[in-house]
C-alpha cells in the first residue's frame, strides 16, 4: 500500500466548526480571505485569480440581493466551492 501525503492548501473547504459560526461581516471577510488564499483547486495547482474573481462576483450579487449564500460560514464556503466547480 502506498501512502499519499497531500500537501495542498485546503482552506477553501469548510471545517465542522464553520457550520456553527454565523456569517457576520468580520467572518465573511475572513472566509473570503481563506477562499482567495487557497485558490480554486485544479489538477496540478491552484488558481488564485479565479478564486478572487468568484469572490468578487458573489460579493456584487449578494449586495444586490439576488443571491443568498447561506447563514453560516460553512454554507458560504460551500456556495463558493459550488460556483468554482460549475465554472470549470
Amino acid at each position: 500500500m502506498i501512502e499519499f501525503n497531500d500537501r495542498r492548501n485546503l482552506g477553501h473547504l469548510p471545517k465542522p466548526e464553520d457550520y456553527e459560526t454565523p456569517l457576520t461581516k468580520a467572518r465573511l471577510t475572513e472566509a473570503n480571505r481563506r477562499f482567495r488564499q487557497s485558490g480554486v483547486p485544479r489538477v496540478v495547482s491552484t488558481d488564485r485569480e479565479k478564486a478572487a474573481n468568484i469572490v468578487s462576483i458573489v460579493t456584487k450579487e449578494r449586495r444586490k440581493g439576488t443571491i443568498n449564500p447561506g447563514q453560516t460560514v460553512g454554507e458560504y464556503l460551500e456556495f463558493l466551492n459550488s460556483i468554482s466547480e460549475s465554472r470549470e
